[in-house]
């Protein structure tokens, strides 16, 4: 659905066996994740390109029993508010962060979460998200894939954190900066994980 606001929300909570949810241009604020939270029967949320909300009221999500997945996209007022409030919903296992305000210092409360299995990060090489960051990352011991895209990144810096993650069968660097000899370094470090890698251009950095 496009352009749905607080008002139209109250409509999308008369469907009471609504399981997935996908809202692009939306222009609700964080009082309509109460809204949303009416809905027992949603599984998979999704949020494109909503520039209103910072993302603090996505904990009243936390009441939604069968909720396991979440995608905030192109949301650039979701930041570490939204991070925090993200981190309360425990019953989570697949959380993607696209292209938000979201930063290194933003992560750690996602250690928190005891069934994240997926995590997607991106930041648009805006600068946020760095070496920093991975070690952050690196603490979310349930992780069995990660994908991170759109940073620049060295072995010493943040990527040798990543064999920390000892469940984890799949990592995705897509249009990361790295060099050649850095990811032949992880894959060494990390023989059980699929690495699969994807440079970032030169017009791109």
């Amino acid at each position: 659905a496009t352009c749905a606001d607080n008002a139209g929300l109250e409509v999308l909570a008369r469907l009471p066996r609504l399981e997935t949810l996908y809202l692009n241009a939306s222009t609700f604020d964080d009082e309509g994740f109460e809204t949303l939270a009416k809905i027992k029967s949603l599984q998979s949320l999704a949020f494109d390109h909503n520039g209103r909300f910072s993302g603090r009221g996505a904990s009243a999500l936390k009441s939604l029993p069968n909720l396991r997945s979440l995608r905030f996209g192109g949301c650039m007022k979701f930041t570490g508010e939204g991070v925090k409030a993200s981190a309360e919903l425990v019953q989570l296992e697949s959380l993607q962060l696209h292209h938000c305000g979201v930063g290194d210092d933003d992560l750690p409360p996602l250690a928190g979460l005891p069934n994240l299995k997926s995590l997607f990060v991106s930041s648009q090489f805006n600068g946020r998200l760095t070496g920093a960051g991975m070690k952050h990352l690196a603490q979310i011991q349930t992780l069995e894939s990660l994908k991170v895209a759109e940073t620049v990144v060295t072995y010493e810096s943040g990527l040798d954190a990543l064999a920390q993650l000892s469940r984890l069968k799949k990592l995705e660097l897509d249009k990361v900066g790295a060099s050649t000899m850095d990811i032949e370094k992880l894959r060494a470090a990390m023989p059980q994980t699929e690495i699969k890698w994807t440079a970032a251009s030169d017009d791109e950095i």
